[in-house]
């Protein structure tokens, strides 16, 4: 047993040996293939304050130190890396040129660069080193999901509350607006689809047809159409990339529930109707307007987009188009590009869900994104975990 010296020099020594240990970089890289993934599906239960403090402290430090111990060896053949710290570099860059640039923005987006970079390096490190639990992440979303879906109907039905000024629901934890509800609630009915086809054994089964109603119904009391449309193209998509005759009865399955919800005072298809594009149209042509003004380089990344009281594009092209011109709209392309051919690569060796999981973010991301650089939100959960799941090394996708 080690003597303690009279001035703590030994507790020290012992608290920097147990340091050395921990921060050695397979530590660190099993470390994060779950602090990653598992952070992300947190959103669920925690605000934006404290999860994004959960990602800061828990994920980007030891990021840091994970990065500067592996020295960029694992990411130097991501074409992903590649294009991601590009898109982050000329958005930094971009600020020199922004419109109606202050120090406070200046500096968030500066700050939202460097997050980027750091967390797709580290993370997209692990994800090639076969680290990287995404499923065990899912998994826990889909409990998380299914408890707080069944808290929030019970609360309903004893309080009549959950619901804002225009009677759409709120969530918990980051889904606390109806749209952020239906996107992260929308994202788990599908992950509960896949799994309760590929389910073994009828407990499970169950499990993941109770998560799948239980969120589908959470989705239509938000009264967001996008991601109700996401999901049935993602049930879509599914089907097709699993077996054929699995479309008509799931998407026969989504009318039926849309015409029961709708039915059942759940949902209301005429107003749906009646509501139009929700200024989607007058938003986009104020974005395109503005964008022409630079449209090679865009106007900045710390410039203040007000179209009609939104600061959101609600176009993640355009979105991109308006901060880092057509130089991050060919980057953002080329990104898609990329992913969209390892999703079908992938689905045709056998797995489907990284394609399904991106075919229920396109239309979301096309009629409600900001950019594709953005702090810790939902559409890290929709579009940076299916990325980082096809940077993972095939036999680990299969």
């Amino acid at each position: 047993m080690e003597e303690q010296s009279p001035d703590g020099s030994g507790r020290m020594s012992s608290a920097l040996a147990a340091f050395r240990r921990a921060s050695e970089p397979e530590r660190l890289a099993r470390y994060l293939g779950y602090a990653i993934p598992f952070t992300i599906v947190g959103l669920f239960l925690f605000d934006k304050a404290i999860i994004r403090s959960i990602l800061y402290i828990f994920c980007l430090v030891p990021i840091a130190v994970y990065v500067y111990q592996v020295r960029w060896t694992p990411v130097r053949a991501s074409l992903y890396w590649w294009v991601i710290v590009l898109m982050c570099g000329w958005w930094l860059l971009s600020i020199a040129w922004s419109q109606n640039m202050s120090l406070e923005s200046a500096y968030d987006a500066a700050r939202l660069a460097l997050i980027v970079a750091l967390f797709f390096t580290g993370a997209i490190a692990v994800a090639r080193q076969g680290y990287l639990r995404v499923e065990s992440a899912l998994t826990g979303m889909l409990t998380l999901a299914l408890m707080l879906g069944l808290a929030i109907l019970i609360w309903i039905a004893v309080t009549g509350d959950m619901f804002d000024t225009g009677y759409r629901l709120r969530g918990f934890g980051f889904a606390d607006h109806p749209v952020q509800a239906g996107i992260m609630y929308g994202f788990a009915a599908v992950v509960a689809l896949m799994r309760l086809f590929d389910a073994k054994g009828a407990a499970w089964r169950a499990s993941y047809a109770a998560a799948l109603i239980v969120c589908s119904v959470v989705v239509a009391l938000t009264d967001s159409r996008g991601p109700m449309i996401g999901m049935i193209f993602a049930a879509c998509v599914f089907a097709v990339a699993r077996d054929r005759r699995l479309l008509l009865p799931i998407a026969g399955g989504f009318a039926a529930l849309l015409l029961g919800a709708h039915t059942a005072g759940l949902i209301d298809l005429d107003n749906w109707v009646a509501r139009g594009s929700s200024l989607r149209f007058e938003i986009w042509s104020h974005v395109l307007s503005r964008s022409a003004e630079n449209p090679f380089l865009g106007l900045g990344a710390a410039a203040v987009l007000d179209a009609l009281g939104h600061n959101s594009a609600h176009n993640i092209v355009l979105g991109t188009l308006f901060y880092q011109g057509l130089v991050g709209v060919g980057l953002l392309l080329i990104l898609g590009g990329r992913a969209a051919y390892d999703a079908f690569a992938t689905a045709h060796a056998g797995t489907v869900a990284p394609l399904v999981m991106l075919a229920f973010a396109s239309p979301v991301l096309l009629v409600d994104n900001q950019s594709f650089i953005i702090n810790l939100n939902r559409d890290w959960l929709i579009l940076y975990l299916p990325i980082l799941m096809l940077c993972r090394p095939s036999d680990v996708v299969r």
